[in-house]
């Protein structure tokens, strides 16, 4: 029975990393793979059976940091904790800034909804001041306007 040969575009997907790195495996001896021409020139295919052996050497290279089993060695471990530490600092420091900037911008907006406040009801008091005294001109009878502008004009 004939084993499946895969593409490197086809492990780069199975395994979740970059073609240019699955040909960096390959040609450091870390993933074994034959090299045959295909529709475009020579190319790398593993077989089934070199995948199991790579993914058997990858078992033996775990390595025990903190109780917790991983794949990386000791130092890149420690970069990554190392890492996420400084990103959560970052991500802590841009929170506060956000928070301090959000804060003035409610200050801010609080500020302006007061003054609109204060000019709506400024400007509805006017409203209803001019809508007494346009009430009170129409209640005048006709007789006191023209002795009213008799009396204004003397």
């Amino acid at each position: 029975m004939e084993q499946r040969e895969y593409t490197v575009q086809e492990v780069a997907l199975k395994y979740d990393k970059s073609i240019e790195t699955i040909r960096r495996w390959i040609r450091a001896g870390k993933m074994k793979a034959v090299q045959k021409t295909g529709n475009n020139g020579p190319q790398y295919f593993i077989a089934e059976e070199m995948l199991r052996d790579f993914e058997e050497q990858q078992q033996q290279e775990i390595i025990v940091v903190d109780g917790h089993d991983q794949k990386e060695p000791a130092e890149i471990l420690v970069y990554e904790k190392i890492k996420q530490q400084v990103l959560q600092e970052i991500a802590n420091e841009i929170d506060k800034r956000v928070d301090k900037r959000i804060t003035k911008l409610e200050e801010r907006l609080e500020e302006r909804d007061r003054k609109l406040t204060q000019t709506l009801r400024a400007t509805l008091e006017l409203h209803q001041h001019q809508n007494k005294l346009l009430e009170e001109e129409r209640n005048t009878s006709w007789i006191k306007k023209i002795f009213r502008t008799n009396k204004e004009k003397n």
